[in-house]
Parts: structure tokens; sequence; C-alpha cells
């Protein structure tokens, strides 16, 4: 599957850290772009970034390999919200998913 910027994808899996961010498994993201193009690097070389620091939490207690492309992108607080706030996240392209 080829990821686009500004197209909406589910994360699929059972992430405990989206549950209880978010009060679901899966909720759904609108990719902004690549980590290296929205913070002109890798994720990993962010000193302080709040989204990076819990990406490479979460690849450790959720046992992520190597997650190949990473993507920066927007999860709905209140996914039966068309609009409102948001916050933003890191993915590994293995997790996500069509929208289903």
């Amino acid at each position: 599957m080829s990821i686009e910027k500004d197209k909406e994808y589910q994360i699929k899996g059972k992430s405990e850290y989206f549950k209880n961010k978010y009060g679901v498994f899966n909720p759904i993201i609108k990719i902004e772009d690549t980590d290296k193009v929205v913070f002109g690097g890798s994720w990993g070389v962010q000193n302080g970034n709040p989204a990076c620091m819990l990406f490479g939490m979460r690849m450790g207690l959720e046992g992520i390999q190597y997650p190949g492309k990473v993507y920066y992108g927007k999860i709905r607080i209140n996914p039966n919200e068309k609009q409102g706030p948001s916050l933003g996240e890191l993915v590994c392209e293995a997790e996500l998913e069509e929208i289903k």
C-alpha cells in the first residue's frame, strides 16, 4: 500500500497506547507527511519533541521492530466530529490500513 499525504487511514492492531489515549484501538489518522519532511530529519534525532518521544516509547512497549517509513499525522480527539481538535502522532507504515 502506498501512503499518501493529506489522506486518512485507520491504525490497525490493538495498541493499548491508542486505546488509553483516544478510547479506541484503531483511531483514524490524517497523514501530513513523513517524519523527515515534517521535522527536517528523522524522528530519532529530534530532541524534546513530544510526538517523537512518545513514538520511541511506544516502539519499545509495543514491540514495534524496524518501522520502515515513519509518518506524522493528526488524530481527531473526538472521532465523531468531522473537524475539531486533533493531536499529532507518529506511526509506521506497517500500522496503517485503508479505512474500512
